[in-house]
């Protein structure tokens, strides 16, 4: 079951707004459910100066939200599951794809280059780009074979594309069925484990600090808009953004990927405009060095 849920966009006129509009959502939040809150930041870097800024402008505040990057967002979700998969680390997926290239040349589907440690990040991070857009391995087998087949007879390159098409596709297969008998997880099933397992403590309230992708390098993918709109027990999503970025095409993405979308008034006003203090130049001495020497 569907848990109804609020999804509304707080608009900030600029970064100043939009630093003080994450403050006066944690300002607002009750005791019990700051705990199953939620805030989305692109890294490691900006939690820990969000949370300083809280502590600044709050003070002692009774609880905290949840603030963390996309990875740390899958982390709590999945901590909150009754009974839990393990989360595969990098090198066991890494491990995992190369064995299934592995099985891919011994089942005759070679790929046309050499297949090296560095080419298996590759090929991983293409197979994560897949999943998080939405689609399968068999989408990605589908529909470029079918536009590569046609002209594979006359043209050398698209016969090689074919033939790497073919090797990335039964590799990728192999690594889902090492996953699925292997009883771990990686992000891709976890979210299938999300929404088909609910949790006694579910995550009721999520603030989302940053873009999408690709446009955000650090951003959310299609899969996670999917994940966070059927989330069971997921009460209200908040997405913050400055009218700047809003007015670069950020709005009308944000209404294809959500539905019934609220959006608010601005959250806080401009930033009053930085005036530079000049000091007397009657008390103040200056000193000229040449460029060498070190000011």
């Amino acid at each position: 079951m569907i848990t109804p849920r609020r999804i509304a966009l707080c608009r900030a006129a600029d970064l100043a707004g939009y630093r003080t509009a994450l403050v006066d959502i944690v300002r607002t939040l009750e005791a019990t459910l700051a705990a199953d809150t939620f805030v989305l930041v692109p890294t490691s870097a900006a939690a820990g100066q969000l949370r300083r800024t809280i502590r600044e402008r709050l003070g002692a505040v009774e609880a905290l939200p949840l603030v963390g990057t996309r990875a740390d967002l899958y982390h709590s979700l999945l901590e909150r599951l009754p009974s839990p998969p393990r989360m595969l680390t990098a090198f066991e997926r890494d491990a995992m794809l190369a064995a299934g290239a592995r099985e891919a040349e011994d089942a005759g589907a070679p790929p046309p280059f050499h297949v090296r440690p560095a080419l298996v990040a590759e090929m991983l991070a293409l197979y994560d780009h897949i999943r998080r857009v939405g689609r399968t391995v068999d989408d990605f087998d589908r529909l470029l074979t079918g536009e590569l087949a046609p002209a594979a007879e006359s043209d050398q390159g698209a016969a090689q594309l074919l033939e790497q098409t073919r090797f990335l596709a039964f590799a990728f297969r192999a690594y889902e069925t090492r996953l699925a008998e292997g009883g771990a997880a990686d992000e891709h099933a976890v979210r299938a484990a999300l929404v088909a397992m609910p949790s006694p403590r579910p995550l009721r309230r999520l603030v989302i600090a940053i873009g999408d992708r690709p446009f955000d390098a650090d951003g959310y993918w299609p899969a996670d808009v999917s994940l966070v709109t059927t989330l069971p027990g997921l009460e209200q999503i908040d997405i913050l953004s400055t009218d700047g970025v809003l007015d670069a095409g950020y709005r009308e993405r944000l209404r294809l990927a959500f539905v019934e979308i609220d959006e608010t008034a601005d959250a806080a006003p401009p930033a009053p405009v930085p005036v530079l203090q000049v000091p007397d130049p009657a008390t103040v001495a200056y000193s000229y060095r040449d460029r060498e020497d070190e000011l």
